[in-house]
């Protein structure tokens, strides 16, 4: 843990908002163009076991993101030039981190 995690964690304010901007983005892209290459490349038992979690906390979050999205568009909340939202960074939509998951998981098995 860096420094700061330590001081975060026993102050007791670590939490999400602590991420850097785009730090759920760097996720999509680092499993999109770094783990699924590798994966079909070898099946090392530690990388599958790795590309599992990953599956697992992605999956999570992209529920999350689609719950998000509903409610943007109940609401019309602005977006930028870049079609994204004002205050996040998005590099993917959900419909394409949905593909990225489904190409993760048929490599996981």
């Amino acid at each position: 843990m860096s420094k700061l995690e330590d001081f975060c964690a026993a102050n007791k304010f670590c939490g999400f908002d602590n991420l850097f901007r785009g730090f759920w983005s760097a996720m999509w892209s680092y499993v999109e163009h770094c783990l699924i290459p590798e994966l079909t490349d070898s099946q090392r038992p530690h990388l599958v076991d790795m590309a599992k979690i990953f599956l697992e906390e992605l999956t999570l979050k992209l529920e999350e993101d689609q719950k998000e999205e509903e409610e943007r568009k109940k609401k019309k909340a602005p977006k930028t030039q870049d079609n994204t939202d004002a205050d996040n960074v998005k590099w993917y939509t959900c419909a394409e981190k949905k593909k990225i998951l489904e190409e993760l998981e048929r490599r996981c098995q």
